[in-house]
């Protein structure tokens, strides 16, 4: 079973190499698979992530204080959920409460990366999705309780001292990489729609103008305030977005939107 695993950020990548190595200790059928370098970067992220979660079963996102306000976290949650469903994306929150996780993210159920409990719930989970390979009940759990401790002293040997920061982006520098991935993707979608072999559903997005609604959670483009993220419908076609460019929410109309919507195929989803 293939198990996607997204990271942002120092810490959030030691969980994901934790998790990347222990996972396999309890159920040996689980393949993960971890970026080698932070989605932030760039280039690579639109063809790598959509070849990966075409070949993934279930995903995880490590979320940590210091990723847990990235747009790019929500960005990638996004792509994962319309790749996979809701029930296969599982946050798992290191240093994070609960209560902490707004916006997109809150779609999850989440797992608290140090609880016993609800780390053996996410293992279950993950059990389930190996079909007729998954371990019995009772070797399952005998499996997680032998690995737990070296789990734990590995979690708690993680660095979360705060991190160096470069200068910092301005809202358009980040405005513009948004429109770069944007970009990428619907290169990633034309070729996909041009190629001979189409046996799977493909990840691609596409940007259109629609009087409908917006979904919660999708990005958008607005003529004024520029690339935002969809957070609560309100009343008649209105709907709350969050943008950078205002370091706050605005009510705008739906059809002023210039929706950014993942779709599989020639389908939108």
């Amino acid at each position: 079973m293939k198990l996607f695993i997204s990271w942002s950020k120092p810490t959030s990548r030691s969980i994901a190499g934790i998790l990347r190595d222990w996972l396999p200790d309890v159920i040996q059928q689980i393949e993960p698979w971890i970026s080698s370098e932070d989605i932030d970067k760039g280039a690579r992220w639109a063809t790598e992530i959509g070849e990966k979660l075409d070949q993934s079963n279930q995903g995880i996102l490590c979320v940590t204080p210091e990723n847990i306000r990235e747009p790019w976290l929500n960005f990638e949650a996004g792509a994962l959920a319309k790749s996979l469903d809701n029930a296969r994306v599982r946050p798992v929150l290191f240093n994070v409460s609960p209560s902490d996780v707004t916006g997109p993210l809150t779609q999850f159920q989440a797992t608290e990366a140090s609880d016993h409990d609800d780390m053996l719930r996410l293992i279950v989970s993950l059990n389930q999705s190996c079909g007729d390979l998954a371990l019995e009940a009772r070797r399952l759990e005998s499996a997680f309780e032998r690995v737990w401790k070296t789990y734990l002293d590995r979690l708690g040997k993680i660095d979360t001292r705060p991190h160096r920061k470069t200068d910092s982006r301005s809202t358009d520098d980040v405005t513009r990489e948004i429109l770069l991935r944007v970009r990428d993707l619907q290169r990633l979608t034309e070729d996909t729609l041009h190629s001979p072999r189409r046996e799977k559903p493909q990840l691609s997005l596409i940007e259109f103008a629609d009087s409908k609604l917006a979904p919660i959670g999708s990005f958008a483009e607005h003529p004024r305030y520029g690339t935002g993220q969809v957070i609560r419908k309100l009343n008649g076609d209105t709907v709350l977005v969050s943008f950078p460019a205002t370091k706050g929410n605005v009510e705008v109309p739906s059809a002023e939107l210039n929706l950014i919507q993942f779709i599989k195929g020639e389908q939108i989803v």
